[in-house]
């Protein structure tokens, strides 16, 4: 790849950096990148682009897996392992890599940021390869405590109200400015070239304390007759707190 665009912090890496890495990671996020772990031991090493790889933690455990990854972010702000390729990246533009220049796709807690995930889902599936994986993870707004919150809140779990200053309207202090739900996100893979393998959850902690006993029946009464119905019903939609998809581009 051409090194227009490449970005290499000077400092260099230590033995513990993915577990110092790791540690600034919330414990939902963190889980979730296990499970992100878990699909790319599976898969054949290949070549990989990371986006937002923020640290690089992720790209770096792929990388001890015989992956090769590419790390790409808006910034390279806080990127902690230099031996690894960094580009500079919008993923809100066109991604600057040929066709079927990548084997895998990893976006980890990134669709959830963006304005388009349409043109997003459009540009991974025109750089990965026929068969190539994709593995992504994004809060999940459909989890019983999200949809508690929704009620109470006029907001999703892990998103907070718009405010407002001199700019105009902004979403703080995570910058998530897009909640996708798993049926939208079933739609895109299903429009973009995808086809679902899995959906699974960093972990199971998105209930509602003392209400879930009865939310949980009836959200999965209420989904008999959707579409998606067999995904809705499945413990990861109810209770995880981050959603892992894993998808496959078709041939």
């Amino acid at each position: 790849m051409p090194d227009e665009g490449v970005a290499r912090p000077a400092a260099a890496s230590s033995p513990d950096g993915p577990a110092r890495a790791d540690s600034l990671l919330d414990r939902y996020t963190a889980r979730a990148h296990d499970r992100v772990v878990e699909i790319f031991r599976a898969l054949r090493p290949g070549r990989v682009l990371d986006v937002p790889t923020a640290t690089g933690v992720l790209a770096k455990k792929l990388a001890l897996l015989g992956h090769q990854p590419t790390c790409g972010d808006i910034s390279a702000a806080g990127f902690a392992f230099p031996e690894l390729p960094h580009r500079l990246l919008d993923l809100n533009r066109e991604l600057p890599f040929e066709p079927a220049a990548f084997d895998h796709v990893c976006c980890a807690e990134g669709i959830e940021h963006l304005e388009n995930p349409h043109h997003l889902l459009r540009e991974f599936a025109r750089i990965l390869a026929p068969g190539g994986h994709l593995v992504l993870t994004t809060p999940n707004v459909l989890s019983l405590r999200s949809r508690w919150m929704y009620l109470w809140e006029s907001r999703p779990a892990k998103f907070n109200d718009f405010t407002e200053d001199s700019s105009g309207g902004y979403l703080k202090p995570q910058g998530h400015i897009n909640p996708v739900a798993f049926p939208e996100l079933k739609h895109l893979l299903n429009r973009t070239g995808f086809e679902l393998l899995d959906v699974g959850a960093g972990s199971l902690g998105g209930g509602v304390r003392g209400l879930s006993w009865l939310l949980a029946p009836l959200v999965r009464l209420r989904s008999r007759g959707h579409v998606y119905a067999e995904y809705l019903v499945r413990d990861e939609l109810l209770y995880g707190e981050n959603l892992v998809l894993h998808a496959r581009r078709r041939a």
